[in-house]
């Protein structure tokens, strides 16, 4: 049985990690959760107000001042949802204290500190994961085989845009008002807030898991649309340049339901083009010029004891098996490296150089 502590609320998805890591056969022991400052504390025992609220909501376990009290109880894993401002600092402590650590997605605010998580996974006995939803989509699965397997002849060029969003806090139905996301981190550029870490992040990983090649330089733009009670983009969109193939993301908190339209990943080759999209379970295949489709592929579930991050993190720990290659840190490292240079672009309004990885 695993024992397991919680560092930070920040990510809303922390309780679909609770719900894979609560439905693991053996069981775990949620041992202690604590927040990452900055964050409003309770008068009568300074601890977060925010995560004392969430542990009576989704039943974490006892609240603890910080991270140190967690490293403390010496946890088998460390799940790690702060702000990505956090991140660098948050999980190079947990390795250097050989605790296994998922982060959520993205990986780091930017280069620097995603290169400071790897170096400290080097030095450490413990493994870093950082969990992306997507990885979990059988379809992009079966497009990334039939794509290596040269469905498409050579690849041209790689297509992802996110599915619909007006932010982080929209898809309960309704949107909240505007003096509540002003306070929120999402809308706050210091603290790693804005659609392009949010959403182009998920394009970068995507186009490295499918084109298998590091980026060269990258142009990024990024527009605030209809947030203007906050400082961030909430529309971005992505470049990227590679040896022999280009790149472009999008990512949106300013699109109003297309659910009907594929988002991607799309590839384009020199003998075909093939489609993927995260509400279709079917991997469409062209390669007749002004012709109907030629094929349609069928993506089989994950295999059982890896179709979730619990899973897999089980798998690993159990088996001594790499991580998938999506969810580890030398992947991870790479698309962080693109994004980076997008996010460098943006606000140099001039095409960026990716920078070089040792």
């Amino acid at each position: 049985m695993y024992r397991i502590v919680i560092v930070g609320f920040a990510h809303m998805h922390l309780k679909t990690l609770m719900d894979h890591f609560n439905a693991l056969p053996g069981g775990v022991d949620w041992i202690g959760c604590a927040d990452v400052a900055p964050f409003e504390t309770d008068p009568a025992d300074g601890l977060s107000v925010r995560i004392k609220a969430m542990a009576q909501k989704l039943a974490l376990p006892r609240v603890y001042p910080s991270c140190q009290d967690l490293i403390a109880l010496d946890p088998d894993i460390a799940i790690v949802c702060t702000d990505n401002r956090a991140h660098g600092a948050v999980v190079s402590d947990l390795l250097a204290h050989n605790i296994h650590t998922i982060v959520e997605k993205p990986m780091a605010m930017d280069l620097d500190d995603a290169v400071r998580m790897v170096q400290s996974e080097a030095n450490s006995k413990a493994t870093l994961a950082i969990n992306w939803p997507v990885v979990w989509q059988p379809a992009f699965h079966l497009a990334q085989k039939l794509t290596r397997e040269g469905a498409v002849g050579r690849v041209l060029r790689f297509h992802y845009r996110n599915p619909e969003s007006l932010g982080p806090f929209s898809h309960g139905g309704r949107q909240p008002d505007p003096e509540f996301l002003q306070r929120q981190w999402w809308y706050q550029p210091e603290r790693g807030g804005g659609a392009m870490l949010d959403y182009c992040g998920y394009g970068c990983l995507l186009a490295q898991w499918f084109l298998q090649k590091p980026g060269l330089s990258a142009y990024g733009l990024r527009e605030n649309m209809l947030s203007g009670f906050g400082p961030v983009e909430d529309y971005s969109t992505m470049t990227v340049r590679y040896e022999d193939a280009v790149a472009l993301i999008e990512g949106s908190w300013a699109t109003v339901s297309f659910g009907g339209v594929p988002t991607g990943p799309v590839i384009y080759g020199a003998e075909g083009t093939l489609v993927a999209h995260r509400y279709d379970n079917a991997v469409k295949l062209y390669k007749t010029l002004h012709g109907p489709m030629t094929a349609s592929y069928e993506a089989e579930t994950l295999p059982a004891d890896r179709a979730d991050i619990a899973r897999e993190m089980d798998h690993h720990l159990r088996t001594g098996e790499p991580l998938f290659e999506a969810l580890g840190s030398a992947m991870n490292l790479q698309a962080m490296a693109v994004l980076d240079a997008g996010l460098r672009s943006a606000a140099s309004l001039k095409p960026e150089t990716v920078r070089p990885l040792g």
